[in-house]
């Protein structure tokens, strides 16, 4: 078996089901031999995904402003200094900024992309469900 390194990607790791699901996610992946990194303005659970073996990366990925954009070349570099080969994105705009970082590097060297959605923003699901009415 192969030792994958995999980055979870989130705004904070304070309370919540994206929060404690990132730390089931990076628990198993320890337990199975592989390396969990998450990226994060940290919080509250920081300590508890430390003490199961997970590496926390200070980065305020979550906050909705422009200067955010900032952070892409640091993912980038993250990515292929750690030899990451899967990026899971658990929020909307660290998706977006990883997805950029992602489309700056060599297509054989960028690791593998998927997302999470933890739940539907009202407004557009309200708006969905009035065009499929």
């Amino acid at each position: 078996m192969r030792r994958l390194t995999v980055v979870q990607l989130l705004p904070a790791l304070d309370a919540g089901g994206v929060e404690q699901s990132t730390l089931e996610i990076a628990d198993a992946l320890v337990r199975a031999g592989h390396r969990a990194i998450v990226v994060s303005a940290g919080g509250r659970l920081q300590a508890p995904l430390e003490a199961a073996g997970a590496e926390h990366i200070r980065l305020d990925i979550g906050r909705k402003s422009p200067l955010s954009l900032r952070h892409v070349p640091a993912l980038r570099r993250l990515f292929r200094e750690r030899g990451t080969d899967i990026v899971h994105a658990r929020s909307r705009l660290p998706a977006w900024l990883g997805w950029l970082a992602l489309r700056g590097m060599p297509e054989a060297a960028r690791p593998r992309f998927v997302t999470t959605v933890h739940g539907l923003n009202c407004k557009l699901a309200e708006r969905f469900f009035y065009l499929i009415l």
